[in-house]
């Protein structure tokens, strides 16, 4: 039977921590385990090809659960990381961008995936950089096209952008 286990970690922590999971517990030595099929199977000892199959089913069976688990802790934390930029900042006033504008993108700030509902990536913005801001995903976060990729941000993570001019 199985169960799952549950432990509380940092938000920060997250990723080490699957990395860590994922470390101990896909340690495969996968090419050892095929290795004796092939033996077993150049030998003619078919009973043993068949049990050293089953070996290695029942492994990948195992680390399948593995990553699924992993998958699942990763969409969850991709979620608390869009539910913590929107507790931290205001909404941005609606009629502020309109699409095909340019939009200034503060660095520091997270841009996710455009599907929201189970982001399968994110980054921290390195440096401030411009966008063309291309409408809104929801009431909270907007579509951006930024670096070469589209992305979803939060609304009050993007300002419309001012050119500096030398007065």
């Amino acid at each position: 039977m199985k169960v799952k286990l549950s432990y509380t970690v940092d938000l920060d922590d997250v990723p080490n921590e699957v990395n860590t999971i994922l470390n101990l517990k896909t340690n495969l030595k996968y090419d050892d385990m095929m290795n004796n099929v092939y033996e077993s199977l150049s030998q003619k000892n078919y009973l043993v090809a068949i049990d050293n199959i089953d070996l290695v089913r029942k492994k990948l069976s195992a680390i399948d659960m593995v990553l699924n688990d992993c998958q699942s802790i990763l969409t969850g934390y991709t979620k608390a990381l869009v539910n913590k930029s929107q507790q931290m900042n205001k909404p941005m006033e609606n009629n502020e961008l309109v699409e095909g504008d340019l939009a200034h993108i503060p660095s520091g700030i997270y841009l996710y995936d455009t599907n929201l509902d189970s982001p399968r990536k994110y980054k921290t913005m390195e440096k401030p950089s411009v966008g063309v801001f291309l409408g809104s995903i929801n009431s909270s976060h907007s579509k951006v096209y930024v670096d070469g990729e589209y992305w979803a941000v939060t609304n009050d993570n993007i300002y419309k952008y001012k050119r500096r001019t030398n007065d």
